[in-house]
């Protein structure tokens, strides 16, 4: 991996990249062997995905930049953020869980939304846990979610 992106139109990213003529560029341009993508339904999830990606991956020619951490805490202890999914049926689903970020995944199907024990087996979960806790947070102090649930103390 030598470069991750990101945006709302993969095709017009890729081809501002090769077309430009920055060092930069001209050095992604030459060492690149192949081009792959991952759809992520909404920007919630594309701001989630790019920056634990980028954590995990070093990216030779990313330029990392240091995310101050949100101190703040979540207003609930445990609660679901729904996003448009990649698909029409499909819904992105976060979970909250202790007031921190357990994680997230993408389901159709309602008996997966409606048991907590089979939703938490389908979500992919999030070691950073303060970096997820920040984009999070300022995602949804900035834009509005689809919806939010919050669980009950009585968890299933």
């Amino acid at each position: 991996m030598i470069f991750l992106g990101r945006g709302k139109n993969v095709k017009a990213e890729v081809n501002k990249l090769f077309l430009k003529q920055t060092r930069r560029a001209v050095k992604i341009q030459d060492r690149a062997a192949a081009i792959s993508f991952e759809k992520t339904g909404n920007d919630l999830f594309t701001r989630l995905k790019y920056y634990i990606e980028l954590d995990i991956l070093s990216p030779k020619f990313n330029f990392r930049k240091k995310r101050k951490p949100n101190l703040r805490e979540f207003n609930n202890e445990d609660f679901l953020i729904y996003e448009k999914g990649r698909e029409v049926e499909e819904h992105a689903v976060i979970l909250i869980e202790n007031k921190e970020v357990f994680g997230y995944g993408y389901t159709n199907l309602a008996y997966q939304e409606n048991r907590l024990d089979i939703l938490k087996s389908v979500l992919t979960p999030i070691d950073d846990k303060d970096l997820a806790k920040t984009i999070v947070k300022n995602y949804l102090n900035t834009s509005s979610v689809k919806k939010i649930v919050r669980l009950s103390n009585e968890k299933n």
